[in-house]
């Protein structure tokens, strides 16, 4: 039986969190802690993938809250993938970044937990390149969230 635990959402994203991803290329992928939160709360996080790495995070929330969700990154191919409660990576996205680009902003439609992969895309895996990234994650009720809902981090 896994055990989960709450984090913040300040901790969740200093932490990576681990799956063992499939369907962003082929090969070996780094293995992560999972972690998750279930409050509201915006944070940036920097990391760097190389290769068929992969960065997962889990995102506790309720239906109704809006979630931002914001890429910056120095390699043109490194992207994020959303994935609903009840998908893993490899199966369909609730948001593909490589179709729709670095910034996702909407209403959470179900409660649970939702999976914010970022990776690089085949053609620069295979070459073995590297991206540093800034996640940028926005989880709030109501309205108006903060100036990722514009695309602009503060």
């Amino acid at each position: 039986m896994k055990m989960h635990r709450n984090y913040s959402l300040a901790e969740l994203l200093a932490l990576p969190a681990a799956d063992q991803a499939q369907g962003t290329g082929a090969g070996n992928f780094r293995s992560q802690s999972e972690t998750t939160f279930s409050t509201t709360s915006e944070t940036t996080s920097d990391g760097t993938i190389r290769g068929n790495d992969t960065a997962t995070y889990r995102l506790g929330a309720t239906a109704g809250q809006h979630l931002h969700v914001l890429l910056q990154t120095d390699n043109a191919s490194n992207y994020f993938n959303i994935y609903a409660p009840g998908k893993d990576p490899g199966e369909e996205a609730l948001f593909t970044g490589s179709v729709d680009g670095n910034s996702y902003s909407a209403i959470v439609p179900a409660d649970g937990l939702y999976t914010v992969q970022v990776f690089l895309m085949r053609n620069a895996a295979q070459r073995n390149e590297s991206a540093h990234y800034k996640l940028h994650t926005v989880l709030k009720s109501g309205p108006k969230t903060s100036a990722l809902e514009n695309g602009n981090s503060t």
